[in-house]
């Protein structure tokens, strides 16, 4: 599935070793398209993205609010 995201947000930034770089944000521009390699369930917790070799792990509610289905 793709997804569109609807308005430009951050989210902490995290080395490849998945340590919190403190002070340092990614940022997910609206209008971005992103995808999702598995179906996302109304129960989710988190929600794993993909975009031009970015990755991006959000939790289910921020999905909610932040993007829209564009393709299936």
């Amino acid at each position: 599935m793709k997804y569109k995201c609807l308005e430009t947000f951050s989210v902490p930034e995290w080395d490849d070793f998945e340590n919190f770089e403190e002070g340092r944000e990614f940022i997910v521009h609206e209008g971005s398209i992103w995808k999702s390699d598995k179906p996302i369930a109304n129960n989710d917790q988190e929600v794993f993205l993909s975009s031009d070799g970015s990755t991006v792990n959000i939790a289910k509610n921020l999905f909610d609010l932040m993007f829209e289905v564009v393709e299936g």
